[in-house]
């Protein structure tokens, strides 16, 4: 299962923002996403450990200057955070237009959308 926080997607819909409004976490879409196993490092939204069993994911920041780590869910909820903050418009789950192969914006949407449709986070 890709969730390892414990926090209620709301509470981390909110520590999101929070965050962003603070400058901790900015308003971006990632050129470059990469993954691998737990560093032991907190997260950048939820501040749990991020397990060494588990995935992590890491962004770099615009500038290059700072490494943002994630978990999956807490990933998940930045990046739609900041869709919505961009003003991208949403989009059904139903009909995701992306090429396969290729991991898109959509596809972020479409993920974080089927994690709480499946009941993988607390919403």
């Amino acid at each position: 299962m890709p969730t390892e926080t414990v926090l209620p997607e709301s509470e981390l819909r909110a520590l999101v923002r929070w965050r962003i409004e603070g400058g901790r976490l900015p308003l971006m879409r990632p050129d470059y996403i990469s993954a691998g196993y737990g560093s032991s490092h907190a997260c950048s939204v939820c501040d749990l450990p991020i397990e060494r069993a588990k995935i992590e994911y890491e962004v770099l920041t615009p500038d290059k200057l700072r490494k943002l780590i994630f978990h999956f869910t807490c990933y998940v909820i930045w990046q739609r955070e900041c869709s919505r903050l961009m003003g991208e418009p949403s989009q059904s789950p139903e009909e995701p237009h992306e090429t396969p192969g290729r991991v898109t914006p959509d596809w972020w949407r479409f993920t974080a959308h089927s994690i709480l449709r499946f009941g993988l986070v607390d919403g």
